[in-house]
């Protein structure tokens, strides 16, 4: 295991500059965050840029979050849907391009009532299924990362029910689970699918903190 850290902790810094810095922090891996424009990935010229600048610091990737406007794939709005499929194609594009193994995508947010929870369902495994058709053609896995939300979890587990092996896994993000009040359910039924890890903190707020400056039992994790 090697340290690791994605680059989505504060998009304030300019990636150029952040990537001397996670090397010199001590980290040997990072994960592309979901601000696509960020890291500049969505383009052929950004991707250079990034392999240039990671190899120049030693560094690796494991990841590529796709864009926060890519997190609409078990939409009921058939257009937002659509643009949300083209945004994660658009991300496997360039986890292909940066020889990185992973994209992540978001599950859905769920509804109480029983016939759109289904709908809102079967919406995200038509997404995932162009998805996983598209990625497999270029080697690359889809980590779905369970989500905050009302039934979040149910989605996220129809969805792997459906897809039950590659391209198809799952990313855990504890953080988000511990929101939803349930560490460490969904990571103990999922495990065997696990792909990558998002790992911080918090205090039931998804408010991303170091992991012990909240309350999540981290030796239990």
């Amino acid at each position: 295991m090697k340290p690791a850290i994605a680059t989505a902790f504060d998009y304030n810094i300019p990636f150029v500059q952040m990537i001397p810095m996670i090397q010199q922090a001590g980290f040997e891996i990072i994960a592309l965050g979901g601000m696509a424009n960020h890291s500049g990935y969505p383009t052929i010229k950004g991707r250079v840029k990034i392999k240039k600048l990671v190899k120049e610091n030693g560094l690796k990737i494991n990841s590529v979050h796709s864009p926060i406007e890519g997190g609409q794939l078990f939409s009921l709005d058939e257009a937002k849907r659509r643009e949300s499929i083209n945004q994660c194609k658009m991300a496997i594009d360039a986890a292909f391009d940066l020889n990185v193994e992973i994209v992540v995508i978001h599950s859905g947010v769920g509804s109480p009532e029983r016939n759109i929870q289904n709908k809102i369902i079967n919406k995200g495994i038509e997404s995932i299924g162009v998805l996983a058709d598209y990625s497999s053609d270029k080697q690359v896995k889809l980590a779905v990362e369970n989500t905050t939300g009302e039934n979040s979890a149910e989605i996220l587990e129809g969805v792997l029910a459906e897809f039950s092996g590659d391209p198809v896994g799952f990313c855990y993000d504890v953080g988000h689970e511990n929101v939803n009040g349930k560490c460490f359910q969904t990571l103990e039924k999922f495990g065997n699918r696990l792909l990558t890890t998002h790992l911080h903190d918090n205090f039931g707020k998804d408010s991303h903190m170091l992991p012990y400056e909240g309350n999540i039992d981290w030796d239990r994790f």
